[in-house]
């Protein structure tokens, strides 16, 4: 994507945000990959290449504010949960979850973004994360009605990252 305006401090900051927090998902997916069988592998295999892909086109826009890591915080907050994958249905359960939490964050991004090309790259990826929501979500086992919990459009709450059914804040996932 071409940039067609200078990006603002402010957007290149929520850019290396959710870069940071697309490197973690990736981080994740290649956790929860031994947990998977041959078959669904490659599913892991390519959503996480999907966040990697996300992250470094991110850090485009984030220009000097790119993360260099996976947001550790988050990182840490995702061991604990990691914790509980044990076979392949909690290892899709746990994308789930993770996933819709992106989608959230991706949309909260969203309500406070000014620059074209961010805002442009945000909600082209946040249609692509919400997909893997669903995908993994079926995997999961998890009923059609609960595919998406906050209705058609994710929500764009954010908070401390416990409650799985909103975003994560950047206030509590600094960049490093």
């Amino acid at each position: 994507m071409a940039r067609s305006e200078a990006v603002t401090p402010k957007d290149a900051t929520l850019a290396a945000f959710v870069q940071s927090i697309a490197l973690a998902a990736a981080d994740a997916y290649d956790k929860a990959a031994p947990f998977l069988s041959d078959t669904s592998k490659p599913t892991a295999t390519v959503f996480a290449s999907h966040h990697r892909d996300h992250a470094a086109a991110l850090a485009k826009l984030a220009g000097t504010s790119a993360a260099t890591v996976p947001n550790q915080t988050l990182v840490a907050v995702l061991a604990g949960r990691l914790q509980n994958v044990v076979d392949e249905r909690s290892a899709f359960a746990f994308a789930f979850d993770l996933e819709n939490q992106v989608v959230a964050t991706y949309g909260f991004t969203l309500t406070t973004l000014t620059s074209v090309d961010v805002i442009h790259l945000v909600a082209t990826i946040l249609t692509v994360v919400a997909g893997h929501a669903a995908v993994v979500g079926t995997s999961a086992g998890i009923n059609t009605n609960s595919l998406f919990p906050s209705g058609a459009m994710e929500s764009t709450t954010v908070a401390d990252g416990a409650d799985t059914k909103v975003g994560f804040d950047p206030m509590l996932y600094p960049v490093t």
